[in-house]
């Protein structure tokens, strides 16, 4: 019995008889987490609350403003209400930078949009804008970029008025820009540069600021706009250049002339009274020479005067003056203008002053054929061209060629290999189609035409075709045409296609008889159908027909195709292609050819 007691102790404190009382059990505390899922909930409540009126706010506050990013015809008008966006206009204000005298110097002024009656064109247009916002869904929204027809309006009149009076247009404020010039002579010509001056372009200006204030920009600086008058000459003009080398070029000549025991020394002081600058061009001018001639001529005409009462008979006094003016005065003219102009020749003399006139020549006898300055003008610089060893010319602008290189051939070429052709740099071929008799007037074939024109294409080298023509009415010249268009129909011409009109060595030539009038005449008819037919139209002719034979007014709508053989082209009207030397040798073709340069791409 006591073990059993014992045994009972036991079990209820685990360890004997020390302990007779129960244990008790111990109190848990509750769990942590059950805190922090409590707080959480409440950040997130807040948040959600926080986040509701921000979207309740955005949705109210875009009810009345602009998406931030919303521009009208260029305006920014983020976040600003209509009537903010229409106040903006009212209370425009611009600042106007201009150009001093001095190059750190500015002027500044002031366009407000009440001193050109500014305002909003339709309030409404603004409000409608507005509206048409979703402004539920501003937190995903983007500006966007509306156009209205007008949103600002202005008094152009008064813009005008306002430009007008601009210190840039003012001269106590402004110089006017100066072009660079070549100086007066003294020992030689200079280059005078060109001054910028501070003057502005008016219609330029008044387009900066209507651009300006159209988006409502606050500064404008018309120097950085580019509102100034520019010289129309710059200081490196390679028009200026030309014309000084040639100044200096005559005026480096000094020539001594000697008229019994006196002499005469013409240099740069006087041969520059005689010089006429004309664009690129300087010439003399045959009134100032003249007068120097008549000069000389007047001298040396009485110097022997006083001299012969004394010392020489009546006779001798006729021999001495007869001796000068021969070996003076008539040597003069000629060995003068032989030295100026390097030994070129009396046609290259005679242009040189004669520059308000197209001169030729027809069996030895010179023709003057005043140039007309209303046409379209040849304003190729002879400075650009140039010629190689081989003879080939080039004409080129900033260093660099720009002129297409071609040939022209018909059957009397014979066999071509297109491929060398190609290799040696040629572009294109003008190739005869065929020609009508000079006596007869039966249209003939070229035999050679479809041969070269397949090769030419196939070694990819650009075509066009010409047609030597003897039409005497339009009627046969659109027969011409049609012919040559029903000849071209297989193949692809991008080159132009001319008709050839040049002078027949015979007396029996049918256009021998035709007036100007009447050929020019049949010229634009066949160049009419060409181009109706989808074709560039060309023509073909020298320095005779050009200036004598056409009536160049009737055609100024077709392209030129100029025939001179020399270094440089003489032909004061604008041209297109330049026929250079009919001598010229190209790898593939036996024999000589007709070498051109083209002034455009024919694609």
């Amino acid at each position: 019995m006591e073990n059993n007691k014992k045994d009972r102790y036991e079990s209820v404190s685990g360890k004997g008889y020390k302990s007779k009382k129960p244990v008790k059990k111990r109190k848990r505390n509750k769990p942590v987490f059950s805190n922090l899922k409590k707080y959480i909930g409440i950040v997130i409540g807040i948040v959600c609350i926080a986040l509701v009126a921000i979207y309740v706010n955005g949705t109210v506050y875009y009810t009345t403003h602009f998406y931030n990013g919303t521009h009208i015809n260029g305006i920014d008008v983020s976040k600003l209400t209509a009537d903010e966006v229409e106040n903006a206009i009212k209370d425009y204000e611009l600042t106007i930078t201009e150009r001093g005298k001095e190059k750190s110097a500015t002027y500044i002024e002031t366009l407000a949009g009440k001193d050109i009656d500014m305002k909003v064109v339709s309030r409404e247009s603004l409000d409608n804008l507005v509206k048409e916002q979703n402004q539920f869904v501003w937190f995903t929204a983007t500006g966007t970029n509306h156009e209205e027809k007008q949103m600002i309006e202005y008094d152009s009149d008064k813009l005008a008025e306002f430009v007008k009076n601009l210190k840039g247009l003012d001269s106590k404020y402004a110089d006017k820009p100066t072009n660079a010039s070549i100086s007066d002579y003294n020992n030689g010509y200079t280059i005078v540069e060109a001054k910028q001056g501070n003057f502005l372009n008016k219609k330029k200006t008044i387009e900066c600021l209507e651009n300006t204030i159209s988006s409502l920009k606050e500064k404008v600086d018309l120097d950085k706009e580019g509102c100034y008058r520019v010289p129309n000459i710059a200081s490196d003009s390679e028009q200026l250049t030309t014309v000084l080398n040639q100044l200096n070029k005559y005026t480096g000549t000094t020539i001594t002339y000697n008229f019994g025991d006196t002499q005469e020394v013409v240099d740069g002081s006087v041969i520059s009274g005689w010089l006429v600058v004309d664009g690129n061009n300087v010439s003399l001018s045959k009134e100032k020479v003249d007068e120097f001639v008549d000069s000389i001529r007047k001298k040396y005409d009485t110097i022997f005067s006083n001299r012969g009462s004394r010392l020489y008979s009546p006779a001798q006094i006729r021999d001495i003056k007869s001796d000068a003016y021969d070996k003076g005065a008539n040597d003069f003219v000629d060995d003068m203008k032989g030295r100026l102009e390097n030994g070129t020749g009396i046609n290259t003399v005679l242009r040189e002053i004669y520059t308000e006139d197209f001169i030729y020549t027809v069996d030895g006898k010179y023709y003057f054929s005043p140039i007309n300055f209303d046409l379209k003008m040849n304003k190729l610089n002879n400075a650009n061209f140039s010629k190689n060893s081989n003879g080939e010319i080039t004409y080129s602008e900033n260093g660099a060629v720009v002129s297409h290189k071609g040939i022209d051939i018909s059957r009397y070429q014979g066999n071509i290999d297109f491929s060398k052709v190609k290799q040696s740099g040629i572009e294109y071929a003008i190739i005869r189609c065929g020609y009508r008799g000079y006596s007869g007037g039966t249209i003939n074939d070229d035999s050679s035409f479809d041969t070269y024109m397949r090769d030419a294409l196939s070694n990819d080298i650009k075509v066009g075709a010409y047609f030597f023509s003897q039409a005497l009415t339009k009627d046969e010249a659109v027969e011409e045409a049609d012919y040559v268009i029903s000849k071209l129909k297989p193949y692809n011409v991008t080159c132009p296609v001319a008709i050839d009109v040049e002078e027949v060595n015979a007396g029996s030539s049918r256009q021998n008889t035709l007036t100007n009038e009447a050929l020019t005449d049949t010229v634009i008819a066949f160049c009419d159908r060409i181009k109706e037919a989808g074709y560039t139209p060309m023509i073909y002719a020298n320095s005779r027909y050009f200036a004598g034979k056409l009536d160049m007014s009737r055609l100024e709508d077709y392209e030129k195709w100029y025939a001179f053989y020399a270094d440089v082209p003489y032909m004061p009207y604008e041209f297109s292609m330049w026929q250079y030397t009919n001598t010229g040798s190209v790898d593939g073709i036996s024999g000589n050819v007709d070498l051109n340069i083209s002034f455009k791409s024919w694609n």
